[in-house]
């Protein structure tokens, strides 16, 4: 299966809060400060995700998150072999 979410629905949680049911660990890789927010390149195990940050916490390149992904906002999909 294939699962999807909103980004505006992923909660951002301290690294130390790995407790909490559907969270996942990120690792900010790099940042662009554009004003009113933050850019981020994000690894999430082998992968890589553009995620936009909050400018009113403090962010920095290697520092290690939670992405918490509420179980009432994630869409669940029939994973399809798209090949011939």
């Amino acid at each position: 299966v294939e699962v999807s979410i909103r980004p505006e629905f992923i909660d951002l949680l301290a690294a130390d809060q790995a407790g909490r049911p559907n969270s996942i660990e990120a690792t900010i890789e790099a940042l662009l400060f554009t004003g009113e927010r933050f850019e981020a390149r994000m690894r999430v195990g082998d992968e890589f995700v553009l995620f936009c940050l909050p400018s009113n916490r403090d962010w920095s390149e290697g520092q290690k998150i939670r992405l918490s992904l509420p179980a009432d906002a994630l869409s669940v999909w029939p994973k399809r072999d798209l090949a011939p």
